[in-house]
């Protein structure tokens, strides 16, 4: 799909390419991470602020990379073949063979497999941050584990809106 990405493992014998834009939106997203917590309120002190920043930037690969994961492993099962994921600037992007798609039922089932799986990480990752929210010395922390908002997409799908121009997709991300 991408002529510059790399395969770096296989997952349920679905190929997972890096391309090297990927890192760079990692890089800085941990390094807002960091700086949000190195500035508080409260602060943190920078071995602690920069675990924190690894720790919830490793989340959020986990998540795309998942979100790619279900629309790849929900083909597969559909016997639809699949090309492989590619994780990029943008996110990530499942390469599926259109045309083997049998009729509409298969389509809408591997539309929503990805949007499905990031709305049930949202609500686990929101449960998990829900007790911790009264309680001060953890509220950072699950804060940032627990956050996947992302400019242009949804917080519940970590996709854009479908029916909004890509220029207007950010008014979703709060």
């Amino acid at each position: 799909m991408f002529t510059r990405s790399r395969t770096l493992a296989r997952i349920g014998g679905v190929p997972i390419q890096v391309d090297p834009t990927w890192f760079l939106i990692i890089l800085l997203l941990a390094w807002s991470f960091w700086s949000r917590f190195t500035t508080g309120p409260p602060t943190h002190p920078a071995g602690v602020a920069l675990a924190m920043a690894v720790t919830a930037t490793a989340l959020f690969a986990l998540s795309v990379l998942a979100h790619e994961l279900a629309h790849a492993l929900e083909a597969k099962r559909r016997g639809v073949p699949v090309g492989g994921i590619t994780l990029y600037l943008f996110g990530g992007a499942t390469e599926i063979l259109s045309e083997e798609v049998k009729g509409p039922g298969d389509q809408l089932a591997l539309t929503i497999a990805g949007p499905w799986t990031s709305l049930v990480l949202g609500a686990l990752f929101g449960l998990i941050a829900w007790p911790s929210s009264t309680f001060s010395p953890g509220r950072r922390w699950t804060a940032a584990v627990c956050s996947r908002r992302w400019p242009g997409r949804s917080p519940a799908t970590g996709s854009e809106p479908p029916a909004l121009p890509r220029g207007q997709a950010s008014s979703w991300a709060p």
